[in-house]
């Protein structure tokens, strides 16, 4: 099933745009297009990835105009850099959705995805000597041509970076970079939030943003709603815990709890509204059995957890869940 236009967001759609403008643009556009790319540092990264797309177009294609379908018939055309622009660019900006719906189309890149089902955790060994922890319900998308790249998609990973200083290791999280300084750091994407707690050694998060170094003991969480971020600490030996089946929390809402133990036991795990921003500050033990897990975490919680259709629900003690 081909792509269309309006399959494409509306930012690339806007660098797409640019492209084609500043082919013949005058100094006004440039100034237009400078002030474009510094009122969000996502415009940089999407017109690099559409200039990226238009040079492998180039590639691919010749330099002669392509002939109307009906000789009677004549198609309007824009020349922009030795090529044809059919019906004000389509034909071409056709062509750089394609190619930026698939980024491992681009040139230098070798993208592949590793995911793990729910209660499920996996150990990735780089052959630059990094290693990746990955979590239940979790993927993330590696590269084999850039080893310093990573990107979590969702769940959560535990990174064991082997540091290089000409070339810094990067995770992307949706809008979040972190980019280590030799280190171990865990990541989690819930949603839209990023939550980075470093482990030993340092990273800086968003190096073009923010520009947040988190040490060893430190905790950031962006909530993604454009909010300040929450820096925060946690003892190091305690971060990444979730490996050997110890969920540790201090002042953790039960809705992050709840997605905590829907990842680590392979159930699915709900939480009221109305008590999950309550706040948990404990050790969980990870139980293989969900009745003697959830029976355990009742009397710790002081809630009631009942078994559902669709798997557990943690509600108010005394009410029934709905």
């Amino acid at each position: 099933m081909e792509r269309t236009m309006t399959e494409l967001d509306p930012m690339h759609a806007e660098a797409i745009d640019w492209l084609i403008r500043l082919r013949d643009g005058d100094l006004a556009d440039w100034d237009s297009f400078t002030v474009w790319l510094e009122s969000d540092p996502a415009h940089t990264r999407a017109y690099d990835t559409v200039a990226l797309a238009d040079a492998e177009f180039d590639a691919r294609t010749d330099a002669k105009p392509l002939a109307a379908a009906n000789d009677d018939e004549e198609v309007p055309t824009r020349r922009f850099g030795g090529r044809a622009w059919f019906a004000g660019g389509s034909i071409a900006a056709a062509a750089l959705v394609a190619l930026v719906a698939a980024p491992s189309l681009l040139p230098g890149h070798d993208r592949y995805t590793v995911t793990t089902s729910a209660g499920e955790h996996r150990t990735l060994e780089l052959s630059d000597g990094t290693q990746v922890a990955l979590n239940g319900a979790s993927r993330i998308t590696l590269d084999r041509k850039d080893l310093r790249f990573a990107r979590l998609d969702d769940g959560e990973a535990l990174f064991s970076v082997k540091h290089d200083p000409a070339r810094p290791f990067a995770v992307t999280v949706g809008d979040d970079r972190i980019q280590d300084v030799g280190t171990v750091f865990n990541v989690v994407k819930r949603s839209a939030a990023t939550s980075v707690e470093v482990a030993e050694g340092s990273v800086l998060f968003n190096p073009e943003r923010e520009a947040v170094t988190l040490k060893a003991g430190q905790t950031l969480h962006d909530a993604g709603n454009g909010d300040t971020v929450v820096v925060g600490a946690k003892l190091p030996e305690i971060i990444g815990s979730w490996r050997d089946g110890r969920l540790i929390y201090q002042n953790a809402t039960l809705a992050v709890v709840a997605d905590d133990l829907s990842r680590n036991v392979g159930v699915a795990v709900s939480v009221d509204p109305d008590i999950a921003t309550r706040q948990f500050t404990g050790v969980i033990q990870v139980e293989r059995n969900p009745k003697t897990l959830f029976a355990r975490l009742s009397s710790v919680l002081g809630v009631d957890v009942r078994q559902t259709a669709k798997g557990w629900k943690i509600s108010m003690r005394g009410r029934a869940s709905r």
